[in-house]
């Protein structure tokens, strides 16, 4: 790749994720209303964030939420 041919190392691919995919995403303290709120929620994985190793996903409602906490289940695609 032309990222071995500058940098004389594989690239660190352990970042990337499967497009569309569901991911739960953990929700802070502030977000959540009391302590019968889940800790998570299930959004679909839609891309990253330019220059900052952030995820992009999408809600129910189409919104879309930056977030770093979350995990993946690359094989399931709620859309």
């Amino acid at each position: 790749t032309p990222y071995e041919l500058l940098y004389n190392k594989k690239p660190d691919v352990a970042y990337f994720k499967t497009f569309g995919c569901l991911a739960y995403v953990f929700r802070t303290d502030e977000q959540r209303k009391d302590k019968l709120t889940p800790k998570s929620e299930a959004m679909t994985f839609v891309g990253y964030k330019s220059s900052i190793k952030t995820y992009l996903f999408m809600t129910d409602d189409n919104k879309l939420v930056q977030s770093v906490q979350c995990k993946f289940d690359e094989f399931y695609f709620p859309r």
